[in-house]
């Protein structure tokens, strides 16, 4: 994996399309399928050209059409967006006041909505996201007459809402919201368009949610095991990741590679820092080993 740094201006161009349109522990409870971590589980190509190991992924190159590439547009559309707020707004209703990042918006939640603990949490939000309007051709010609190289959506942001169709997550964009798979239509129609297809994680920032569980009593809201699925598994500020996210992250990058076989991955922050070499390690060498079983030539980006 080819590290240097490009003095190309390569331009990530983050649309927080904040439309308005009307437009985990608990995995074995809900029926989801169990996770397949290991590494000897995964499918391998032919010639098991990469090995789970940093010695083997270090051999992989950054392809040329990167190194050309001007511009790449991926946006930020979601459950979040039913707000207009932003995307922060699944964790800004659950702060009180403000942070070095931003100020609270709690009270313009009460005041609009309900509690965001006991009346109108953020799971409330799913059932409006509809996404009726949505026109992912139209999006994908906007991309192209912009001159995008590559172009696609965030997969899943810190809210926990996978925009895929997707086996190891209830919250999914085909099962709940839209019942759209959007990293689905969007691929299709990018690639439609002559783009390479980006899909964006931003989904393991584990202590991005802490507001929330501290705001929220023991067993209500965003510490209700019920709603795990969503919120990830309950724990406390501070607690380390559980195994169980992990190998959740895992199985759902494996799923979004083999459905729909992105150009480009970026994960927000350091490549699988969070989860370690035990799932980032094999995470890599299946999406490496797939791109030679499809011809085509891919990137990580952290």
């Amino acid at each position: 994996m080819n590290t240097k740094k490009r003095s190309l201006v390569l331009v990530g161009v983050i649309l927080l399309l904040t439309i308005s349109m009307e437009l985990s522990d608990q995995i074995a409870d809900n029926g989801v399928p169990g996770p397949n971590v290991m590494a000897e589980n995964l499918k391998q190509s032919g010639d098991k050209h990469y090995e789970p190991t940093w010695e083997s992924l270090s051999q992989h190159s950054t392809p040329e059409w990167y190194e050309d590439a001007v511009l790449g547009i991926y946006f930020h559309w979601g459950v979040y967006s039913v707000a207009e707020m932003g995307e922060w707004y699944a964790q800004r209703m659950y702060c009180e006041k403000e942070d070095r990042y931003h100020s609270g918006n709690i009270d313009y939640h009460k005041k609009t909505y309900g509690d965001p603990c006991t009346e109108f949490g953020y799971k409330d939000f799913v059932p409006m996201f509809k996404a009726e309007k949505w026109d992912p051709d139209f999006w994908a010609e906007l991309f192209e007459n912009a001159g995008a190289d590559f172009a696609g959506p965030v997969a899943e942001h810190c809210d926990g809402f996978a925009m895929w169709d997707s086996e190891y997550d209830e919250y999914n964009s085909m099962d709940k919201g839209p019942h759209r798979d959007v990293v689905g239509e969007m691929a299709k129609a990018v690639r439609d368009h002559g783009i390479r297809v980006v899909t964006t994680f931003h989904n393991l920032r584990w202590s991005w949610r802490d507001a929330a569980r501290r705001l929220c009593p023991e067993g209500v809201g965003f510490n209700d095991p019920k709603y795990a699925g969503l919120y990830g598994p309950v724990h406390k500020p501070g607690d380390p990741m559980t195994e169980s996210f992990k190998e959740e992250w895992f199985n759902k990058m494996i799923e979004v590679i083999d459905k729909y076989q992105p150009d480009l991955i970026y994960l927000e922050g350091d490549i699988g820092k969070p989860v370690g070499d035990k799932y980032t390690m094999p995470f890599l060498a299946h999406y490496f080993n797939s791109a030679i079983d499809w011809g085509e030539e891919v990137v990580v980006n952290p």
